[in-house]
């Protein structure tokens, strides 16, 4: 992922509990919807960075969107995102949740969540 456009996450600290819970699941997959424009990513995203960093087994799919929200591979079309940042969550191809705009807790948080159902 090439995050060089956003703001620094020296300042943040992923919540340990959750990152070693992440951690344990096999087969972890987000589709980081986003774009160099958008206010919201440029605080999300430093944020995700720094958790995947944490979590070399999850793979990220980065789709980068121009204002009409539309990518090249129609990725973002397909998934039906209508906001940015979308962190559109999968567990082997199940969709399991997404983090639109901002979590409701911790990015990370609300990923083990979204697993826990």
């Amino acid at each position: 992922m090439n995050y060089a456009q956003y703001e620094t996450s020296d300042w943040y600290e992923p919540v340990a509990a959750a990152v070693a819970a992440l951690q344990a699941h096999k087969d972890l997959s987000i589709t980081v919807v986003h774009a160099d424009w958008c206010g919201d990513c440029t605080y999300t995203l430093p944020l995700l960075k720094k958790i995947v960093a944490a979590l070399p087994a999850v793979k990220i799919v980065d789709v980068v969107v121009d204002r009409q929200k539309n990518d090249p591979q129609g990725i973002a079309k397909r998934l039906g995102v209508t906001n940015i940042p979308t962190l559109v969550v999968f567990k082997g191809a199940q969709e399991v949740g997404r983090i639109v705009e901002s979590p409701k807790a911790t990015i990370e948080e609300d990923i083990v969540a979204m697993l826990a159902k």
